[in-house]
């Protein structure tokens, strides 16, 4: 233990020597480095920033030794790095939701609000939560998720069917979907991460499942719940567990529809990637959802839990072709607003830009 925070601690003098040194960025965007949806959101936003010559910036999974920067705390997990941040630099700290766990952290971070210039979010309810909390709403920017729109597009009719047929997706099928970590822990997921929704999932696919001849289609860490309740009621299902965010697409294109039935969320991805892949979706009024989303037009919208409503919205899809490919068209029309691109200009007009690095 003791030689593990000697290496540490030698690790982090080296790298704020290195960082000392004055260098060409001027955004830096810390990361988990866990290979999770944050971590793509740095990547996405720091090439994008790059690539438009807006600001010169990179990722990171430190803070400390960088000075006169702009340094911009991804996540809720990352929070702490802040007090390896040297006070030359601006922070920017991303809140996506807030949990019952998260409360702790939250009021860590306010205790350092006099430290930090922004705190971002992607939704108007974590906004309202952090202003309930007593963050100054001037103090908060509220920018969306975004998505690569050269890796997510949808698939012809025949390229779908190739599709189905490589991933071993049984024929004459409705295949839904539902690309997500719900269970606690890293390991199998048997007991349920319930913001996300998974009872709910289990229980909407399960009544589904007596009327029509339902698959579901799995990826994502942690779905030992989902599985074993799927496989108790008879439900078929797939579950691939992929390692490269990138890899989702293929999946996204074989699905009929796809359900978000989460309690609480700061996206989710999940609606941006059904509109660029044309999938019909059905969700709850959860994180941005109902801040992008409009009801029957681009999705259909119920109330957090209500599993009827989400049964009906399901149905509404699979017994009316037509009023299924009106909404993914829709949502391909709509997507165009929430490419990493347009976002990425966003962060730097809203965010960055004001400070003046």
């Amino acid at each position: 233990m003791l030689i593990h925070k000697i290496k540490k601690g030698l690790a982090l003098m080296g790298k704020y020597c290195l960082n000392s040194v004055p260098n060409k960025w001027e955004l830096i965007y810390i990361i988990e480095n866990a290979n999770w949806s944050t971590d793509w959101d740095g990547w996405q936003i720091t090439r994008e920033l790059n690539r438009k010559n807006l600001l010169r910036a990179k990722t990171d999974t430190m803070a400390c030794g960088y000075k006169n920067k702009i340094i911009h705390l991804g996540s809720i997990p990352v929070s702490s790095e802040i007090k390896n941040i040297n006070r030359d630099n601006k922070i920017v700290q991303t809140i996506f939701h807030i949990g019952d766990k998260h409360w702790p952290q939250i009021k860590q971070i306010k205790k350092n609000l006099s430290r930090i210039s922004w705190l971002h979010t992607s939704c108007l309810d974590t906004k309202s939560k952090l202003m309930s909390a007593g963050v100054p709403e001037s103090k908060i920017k509220v920018i969306p998720l975004g998505i690569d729109l050269e890796i997510f597009q949808p698939a012809s009719h025949n390229a779908r069917q190739i599709i189905r047929e490589k991933l071993n997706l049984p024929k004459n099928k409705i295949i839904i979907g539902s690309f997500q970590k719900d269970g606690n822990g890293w390991a199998e997921g048997r007991e349920p991460k319930l913001i996300k929704g998974p009872d709910i999932f289990c229980d909407v696919v399960i009544e589904l499942s007596k009327k029509y001849p339902i698959h579901v289609l799995l990826t994502g860490p942690a779905r030992g719940y989902v599985k074993k309740r799927l496989a108790m009621a008879g439900v078929t299902f797939a579950h691939q567990y992929l390692k490269n965010y990138n890899d989702l697409v293929p999946y996204w294109q074989a699905l009929d529809l796809y359900l978000i039935t989460s309690r609480v969320e700061g996206g989710p991805k999940a609606l941006l990637e059904a509109w660029a892949t044309g999938v019909p979706i059905i969700s709850t009024k959860v994180g941005m959802v109902p801040d992008i989303a409009v009801d029957n037009e681009t999705a259909i919208l119920v109330e957090v839990g209500d599993i009827q409503a989400l049964i009906a919205g399901a149905e509404k899809i699979i017994t009316n072709q037509e009023f299924g490919q009106r909404l993914a068209a829709a949502g391909l029309d709509e997507i165009e607003k929430y490419s990493w691109i347009k976002i990425a200009e966003r962060y730097y007009q809203e965010v960055y830009q004001p400070l003046d690095i």
